[in-house]
């Protein structure tokens, strides 16, 4: 089984979403056009979310327990694990990859998913090259 907060190439994440389309059907499909949520950002994003989520367990710690720590408010936690992109905050995207210790991790992620990254507002250099944070190096 593969690391699911790995970072995924593109022949990944479009081999992923063509299969979803496949899987799933046309009305799927309809459904994904239709709708706010975009589905490929959700596949790219879904390694951040695991990364958060595999830190936290690490820890011992829930999303409760990660926003009272981190102090940034639990709302805007989950906006941050779930890619949720109009309610994504870039600083305390930063804060919290931060307290997490994955601010390296994410430049990679960053690196590999630019344009989503750039629209989550979390890819300028002033965010990315900051210091600060403890460094996990597991991925």
């Amino acid at each position: 089984m593969r690391n699911p907060a790995a970072v995924l190439s593109e022949d990944e994440v479009t081999f992923l979403v063509s299969e979803a389309r496949r899987l799933l059907g046309p009305r799927f499909s309809d459904l994904l056009a239709e709708g706010s949520v975009i589905f490929e950002d959700q596949i790219r994003w879904g390694s951040v979310k695991a990364r958060c989520e595999q830190v936290r367990a690490e820890r011992g710690i829930d999303i409760k327990a990660a926003a009272l720590q981190s102090r940034i408010p639990q709302y805007r936690v989950v906006a941050i694990e779930s890619g949720r992109l109009r309610e994504l905050a870039p600083d305390l995207a930063w804060r919290y990859f931060d307290f997490l210790g994955i601010r390296a991790w994410v430049r990679q992620w960053i690196r590999r998913n630019a344009e989503l990254a750039t629209r989550a507002r979390i890819s300028g250099d002033h965010h990315a090259q900051r210091g600060g944070g403890r460094e996990s190096s597991t991925a």
